[in-house]
């Protein structure tokens, strides 16, 4: 009986793991993002990230290595921002960090997350040199803010900032 309920339990939270999880990039999926976002009851910041000219890449090197170029980006996100928040997949090439409670939430503070983000991904260009930038937008909630008001200004902010890197 204890072998055969210990089993059950693996194999649910194995099933569990599937569901909550984007197979391509092994980050969490859309579905979860959805229903934990809905449940944010803290004081947190939202990060969107989304990778510049993912279209130009799948039609000129192909869906397989635009694929690669997700799953670069999904592993560079997690080195970077595990620790300190949930990474999700929300899109074709968007994604979201929402960080965790208790995680110190002041602007200085995400300037350095992203600051070791780019550091990674430049990094990671020496073994891959076409892989595109990576733009990136935040936002704080504080008190009772609406989060999907607080995810709505750090996508704004993150087209801002592809916009401004596109200008150049």
């Amino acid at each position: 009986f204890a072998v055969t309920t210990c089993g059950l339990m693996v194999y649910i939270y194995y099933i569990e793991l599937i569901i909550q999880t984007d197979q391509l990039t092994s980050l969490l999926n859309r579905r979860l993002y959805d229903s934990y976002i809905d449940d944010i009851q803290y004081d947190t910041a939202v990060i969107i990230l989304d990778v510049d000219d993912f279209k130009y890449i799948n039609a000129t090197y192909g869906h397989a290595y635009g694929d690669s170029v997700l799953e670069t980006v999904a592993s560079i996100i997690l080195q970077a921002y595990r620790k300190k928040g949930l990474c999700f997949r929300i899109g074709g090439d968007e994604f979201c960090v929402i960080l965790k409670r208790h995680h110190r939430l002041d602007e200085a503070g995400l300037k350095k997350l992203n600051s070791h983000f780019y550091e990674l991904l430049r990094n990671t260009r020496k073994s891959m040199p076409i892989l595109p930038n990576v733009s990136i937008g935040y936002a704080f909630r504080f008190g009772n803010t609406p989060i999907q008001q607080t995810a709505e200004k750090a996508d704004m902010m993150m087209y801002k900032h592809k916009r401004a890197t596109k200008s150049r």
